[in-house]
C-alpha cells in the first residue's frame, strides 16, 4: 500500500522535483485523477474528495454522498465526488465529478479535517431528498446510531427545506429513522417490513436465560409469536460463521423460537415472498 498523498502538482514538484513527479506517475505510485493534482495511486474516498476540491476550487463545499463520507456515513457509496457553491458558474462537472450550483449558508457548512463540508444534519436531508427510500433510510439511521446529528437537528433543518423538491420524503424517512438498525441492509429489510401490512417487529431482541442474562439477540423479532427475522449478509457464508449460526438457530428452536433469515434477494427482488411467509407464520395461533 502506498503513503497516503494529495497535493497540487505544483506544489509536488516543488517538494520532490519534476522528474520524481513524472516517475511516480509513470510508475503507478501517483495518480492524477483530477487535473494539476497528484494522489497516492490507492487514495482512499476522502483523499479524492480533497483532489477533486483541490482541482476546481477551495471555495466549493463537499455535499450531498461526498460530505457523508466525510462525516463517517459513507452507507451508499458513490465514485462521483459532489461538490457545491457560488463558483459552480465557472467549475464544471465532468466525470467522476458534479458540481452543484447551490447557495450553502454559512451555518449549514462545517469544517472536517480542513474541509468545509455541509454539516451532518444538512447533509442527511440533502440526501433523503435525492435518494430512493431503499438507500436514504439507511443514511438517517447510520446518523442517528453513530450520533453525529440528532433528531432535533434534522428537525430543524427540515423546516429549513420545508418548501423545497422531495421535503415530504425526507420528512417520512427522519421519522422512520431508528439508531438501532446496525447496518444498511437491516435499514432496508426494516423498509420493506414498514411498506407491508405486518405487525411492527422489535428491534436488537434479547433473548435471556434463566438468570436474566443476555444469551442470543435478533435483528427483528414478534416475541409474543416467538418468530424472528435475521438478515443474512456475507459474512454468514463463512465455514466459521455457519457453524455458529447453527449452533444458535439450534438453541432458539430448542427455546421454542422459528428464526427466518433474510438476504439481499429479499431486500432487492422478492420482498413479496418473505413477507408472505412472515405473515403465515404470524397468522399461527400463539401458544399460551
Amino acid at each position: 500500500m502506498t503513503e497516503s498523498f494529495v497535493a497540487r502538482r505544483r506544489l509536488a514538484i516543488s517538494l520532490h522535483g519534476e522528474r520524481t513527479v513524472r516517475r511516480r506517475l509513470a510508475d503507478g505510485i501517483w495518480a492524477s485523477t483530477y487535473r494539476g493534482v497528484c494522489t497516492s495511486s490507492d487514495a482512499n474516498v476522502i483523499d479524492r474528495i480533497r483532489a477533486a476540491r483541490e482541482s476546481v476550487g477551495e471555495d466549493l463545499v463537499v455535499v450531498g454522498p461526498s460530505a457523508a463520507a466525510m462525516h463517517g456515513l459513507d452507507v451508499v457509496g458513490t465514485d462521483v465526488v459532489h461538490l457545491a457553491g457560488d463558483s459552480a458558474k465557472t467549475a464544471r462537472s465532468r466525470e467522476g465529478l458534479q458540481i452543484h450550483g447551490w447557495r450553502i449558508p454559512a451555518d449549514d457548512v462545517v469544517d472536517v479535517d480542513g474541509t468545509p463540508v455541509t454539516t451532518a444534519a444538512r447533509t442527511v436531508v440533502d440526501l433523503t431528498r435525492m435518494l430512493t427510500r431503499m438507500d436514504a433510510l439507511p443514511v438517517v439511521d447510520a446518523a442517528l446510531s453513530r450520533r453525529v446529528s440528532t433528531r432535533l437537528e434534522l428537525a430543524a433543518q427540515l423546516e429549513r427545506h420545508a418548501r423545497r423538491r422531495g421535503v415530504v420524503a425526507a420528512r417520512e424517512m427522519i421519522a422512520l429513522g431508528d439508531p438501532r438498525s446496525e447496518s444498511p441492509m437491516e435499514s432496508r429489510l426494516r423498509l420493506r417490513l414498514h411498506e407491508s401490512d405486518l405487525p411492527a417487529p422489535q428491534l436488537q431482541w434479547w433473548l435471556t436465560d434463566a438468570s436474566g442474562a443476555g444469551i442470543y439477540r435478533l435483528d427483528f423479532a414478534w416475541p409474543e409469536h416467538r418468530i424472528g427475522l435475521e438478515y443474512d449478509g456475507a459474512i454468514h457464508l463463512e465455514r466459521r460463521q455457519q457453524r455458529i449460526d447453527i449452533e444458535r438457530r439450534n438453541w432458539l428452536a430448542r427455546a421454542g423460537w422459528t428464526v427466518v433469515g433474510a438476504t439481499d434477494v429479499d431486500v432487492y427482488r422478492n420482498p413479496g415472498r418473505l413477507i408472505a411467509h412472515l405473515r403465515l407464520l404470524l397468522s399461527r395461533p400463539i401458544a399460551a
